[in-house]
C-alpha cells in the first residue's frame, strides 16, 4: 500500500479529508452507494483508475472501517459499512452543488442508467414511494432507469419487470424540478414532461421527487 498523506491537523474538517479526500475516493464510495461492486466492476465504473491505486483505495478504506470487503464462493465483493453509508448526504449535498457545473463531455465517461439514481435518491419521498403500483421506466435524456421502491429505497429493479408508466424529459427540466424551480405539475402543463401510461401513476411517481413535499 502507498504512503497515506495527512494534513497533520486536529480538525474535524481536516480529518475527514485525510480519510476520503483522496482523489477517487469518493467516486468509489459513490459506486457502494448505488450497489455493492466486485474489484472488476469498480475498475469498469472508473475509467483512469488503475488497479494498483483501486487496491490501495479499497484497502485505506477498508481500514478506515467505511468499506467491508466480503467473500464468498465467487469473487470479493465490497460494500459499504455503517460508516460509509453515513456518507450519503455528503454525496447528495456534494451532487446538488455539482449540478450546475455539469458538463457531459464524453459519452464514454457516463454511466447513466446507474450515476442517475442517485440525483433521483437524494430527493426520492418514501412515503410517496410506498404507494407505487410496482416499477417505472424514467428516460431522462439519454438515461433509462428503470425504479421500484423496497423498503422505503429507491433501487434499481430488472429491466424486465413489468412497468406500470414510462417518463420522458430532459435533463434540464429534471434538474429544475428537483432544485424546486419547477414545480411536477407546471412541467406537465408545459408540455415537458411525456409519458406512457396512466396519469395517475405519472403524477404519483413524480410527487414522489418533489422537493416542496420533503
Amino acid at each position: 500500500m502507498s504512503q497515506k498523506r495527512s494534513y497533520q491537523q486536529n480538525c474535524a474538517l481536516a480529518i475527514a479529508l485525510d480519510l476520503i479526500g483522496e482523489r477517487w475516493t469518493l467516486l468509489i464510495v459513490r459506486e457502494l452507494l448505488i450497489a455493492p461492486r466486485q474489484f472488476t466492476q469498480l475498475l469498469r465504473n472508473l475509467p483512469g483508475l488503475g488497479t494498483n491505486l483501486l487496491t490501495d483505495r479499497l484497502a485505506q478504506l477498508a481500514t478506515s472501517g467505511i468499506v467491508i470487503r466480503e467473500t464468498g464462493k465467487g469473487h470479493p465483493v465490497y460494500r459499504l459499512a455503517e460508516k460509509g453509508r453515513q456518507l450519503e448526504g455528503v454525496i447528495f449535498n456534494l451532487i446538488h452543488w455539482g449540478m450546475s457545473y455539469t458538463e457531459r463531455r464524453n459519452a464514454e465517461q457516463y454511466h447513466a442508467d446507474e450515476w442517475d439514481l442517485l440525483p433521483l435518491r437524494s430527493v426520492f419521498n418514501p412515503v410517496f414511494g410506498r404507494r407505487w403500483p410496482g416499477c417505472y421506466r424514467f428516460c431522462m435524456s439519454d438515461s433509462k432507469l428503470h425504479l421500484e421502491c423496497v423498503d422505503d429505497q429507491l433501487v434499481l429493479a430488472q429491466q424486465q419487470s413489468p412497468v406500470v408508466a414510462e417518463i420522458h424529459l430532459s435533463s434540464t427540466t429534471a434538474i429544475a424540478m428537483f432544485n424546486g424551480e419547477l414545480s411536477w405539475r407546471d412541467a406537465l402543463l408545459s408540455g415537458s414532461i411525456d409519458w406512457v401510461g396512466e396519469q395517475a401513476d405519472v403524477e404519483l411517481f413524480l410527487s414522489t421527487f418533489d422537493p416542496q413535499a420533503q
